[in-house]
């Protein structure tokens, strides 16, 4: 229901703010005397003008040294244009832009916290060397009260603020941002975007990039974007190169906390395939990339019972000082990754290779064994975490615990893991503790393939006390090069244990309570290259297992789970699920895909 909602939202937004303030009207222009004959030589002037008859403002490309309010009005602002009969005849060449060079902040806009709501519309602007002083935050556009601001086709760059060094947005006010760079900005916090309460959308090809947030008077966090107060962001912006596209978040830096994005009491819903109103892409992800944090929280940090909803995304190469290099989660928050495995699931998919729609990849602690390092991808504290059809690969803690996730507190569901792939994590010199630490909650982690992870100790480590339910089952935990597969230990008192219908290269480590348990070889299709699928060989892993309740009913690949391979397996009499995140169809030849990673 919260995601119709907010695509509902998005559907009001762009229309509201593309239809202009006044309907019934036509445009006035504004620009040099060099443009030819134009109605008004500033921008500022032309705002002040504004009354029932004008629908939208023409402005001609080139630099306007001014600083601008928008003051409880509805309007349209349109940069761009050749010159002023071009201005005139509302011909604007797609992509060009009009120069905002600020004088002091760049655009203020403010409407009443109450009557009628205003729309702003600005499109083909850049918003450039702004500076807030108190008691205005947003060196680049500063929007308060009830009013829609839709922001298109520009670029908010080379700001610097407070609280939003490109943007400061207000509770009441909605921000959609469409096909629009934000980036080069500063603040203490919120280096690209500060959304107190508001509401945000993101789309097209929108980036919030090379944004930072540093020397604050406490702390400086959210490099690209900082929401607070029950904010709610939707975002469905990424690429699958970013260091060249700069869309989604990329190449941020925080000095403490959450340098791609910091979330405290917020929502945030990042949806990389096509909503049923068209939104969104096919070949692109949501992606939080290359960004670095001094403390915790490279990619994302979330807090205060914050809500992190995700679909087909790419997090790889952040980094963080201490913990969370991709996601750091804490204090009641939830975290669900999935695959929305309707309909359209597999054309959702922006990887040629459906078992990587969700990645997270070649995140790292920078200084790991410094700092006692914890959570190469993602480090989670008294929250729930809920992950299913994710790709982890070449994460480490740098020889801190949890190369992948370490996991703490117990809070609603815990820590979930299913139909996830984590390959090749940990450090070279194999000294990060553990591939996926848990202490004092629950875990459930079925049909999962772990496989060639470098670690010191065990490969998966849970420590549980009375009243913690630990549960595997269905899961290949397999190395080449050997290791302690799983440790298990009571604190306080005995948890609740259930493990069954594993394949590991070693069973030593197996609790005895353990049923099911296949010691060999899974037999990938190409293990080397990264290519986990099952194959005609892998009679430890084929058709062993019986169905889980509630388990999902597609395998890493969105095909179905259940499915008897003539011939094979059945150990179990009943059992015709595969162990491991992949269902193995009978056909090797189907697993002859296309790899999407030349881009890494």
């Amino acid at each position: 229901m919260k995601f119709i909602l907010r695509i509902l939202m998005l559907v009001s937004v762009s229309v509201s703010a593309s239809a202009g303030g006044h309907p019934n009207a036509g445009w006035v222009s504004v620009g040099p005397e060099s443009a030819g004959v134009c109605d008004y030589a500033s921008i500022q002037e032309a705002i002040d003008a504004v009354v029932m008859a004008t629908e939208s403002i023409h402005v001609v490309a080139g630099t306007y040294n001014e600083t601008l309010t928008i003051e409880d009005i509805s309007v349209e602002i349109v940069g761009g244009y050749a010159d002023c009969a071009f201005a005139e005849e509302d011909i604007r060449t797609e992509g060009s832009r009009s120069t905002l060079d600020a004088v002091d902040h760049g655009i203020s806009i403010h409407a009443a916290p109450v009557g009628d709501a205003q729309n702003v519309s600005i499109t083909g602007f850049n918003v450039m060397n702004g500076e807030s002083a108190f008691p205005l935050s947003g060196g680049g556009i500063n929007a308060t009260g009830n009013v829609t601001v839709f922001l298109q086709d520009s670029r908010v760059a080379e700001n610097e603020g407070t609280a939003g060094g490109g943007i400061f947005v207000g509770s009441l006010t909605t921000l959609f941002i469409q096909n629009t760079l934000i980036e080069e900005n500063n603040a203490h916090s919120g280096g690209g975007v500060y959304c107190d309460g508001c509401t945000l959308v993101m789309n097209g090809d929108s980036g919030i990039s090379d944004n930072r947030a540093v020397d604050g008077p406490v702390e400086s966090s959210g490099g690209g974007l900082y929401l607070l107060n029950e904010a709610t962001a939707s975002v469905l912006s990424g690429s699958i190169n970013p260091s060249v596209d700069k869309f989604g978040f990329h190449s941020n830096q925080a000095s403490d906390f959450g340098a791609g994005i910091y979330m405290s009491n917020s929502e945030l819903f990042m949806y990389g395939d096509v909503t049923a109103f068209g939104f969104g892409s096919y070949t692109e992800p949501v992606s939080i990339t290359g960004n670095s944090a001094g403390v915790s929280g490279g990619g994302l940090y979330a807090t205060n019972g914050s809500v992190i909803d995700a679909t087909v995304i790419d997090m790889r190469n952040n980094n963080t000082g201490d913990s969370g290099a991709a996601i750091f989660i804490e204090d009641g928050s939830s975290l669900t990754i999935d695959m929305k495995t309707g309909e359209s699931a597999l054309e959702s998919c922006w990887s040629a290779d459906k078992t990587k729609c969700n990645r997270i990849s070649n995140n790292y602690i920078a200084n790991g064994s410094e700092t006692d390092g914890q959570g190469g991808a993602i480090r989670s504290l008294n929250s729930e975490v809920r992950l299913e059809h994710v790709w982890f690969e070449n994460n480490s803690a740098s020889e801190g615990k949890g190369a992948v996730i370490r996991h703490q507190g117990k809070f609603g569901q815990g820590l979930w893991i299913e139909n996830s792939v984590m390959y090749e994590n940990g450090t070279a010199n194999g000294q990060d503790e553990s591939i996926i630490r848990s202490n004092f909650s629950d875990v459930n982690m079925r049909f999962n393939t772990l496989v060639d992870n470098s670690m010191s100790n065990h490969i998966v480590e849970l420590i549980g006390t009375a009243g913690d339910d630990l549960n595997l089952y269905n899961n290949i935990i397999h190395n080449e090069n050997g290791g302690e597969v799983l440790a298990l230990a009571a604190v306080g008192g005995v948890p609740n244990i259930t493990v069954g219908c594993v394949l590991v290269h070693d069973e030593s480590t197996i609790p005895a309570v353990a049923t099911g348990v296949f010691v060999g070889d899974p037999n990938f299709y190409d293990r080397e290259a990264g290519d986990l699928h099952l194959t005609s060989n892998s009679h430890q892993a084929v058709d062993k297992c019986i169905a889980a309740p509630g388990m999902v009913t597609v395998d890493v690949d969105l095909e179905d789970r259940i499915h008897d391979v003539s011939g094979m397996g059945n150990d179990l009499s009943i059992g015709i699920v595969d162990i491991g995140a992949d269902e193995f169809s009978g056909n090797d030849i189907d697993l002859d895909i296309i790899f999407a990673d030349g881009f890494e």
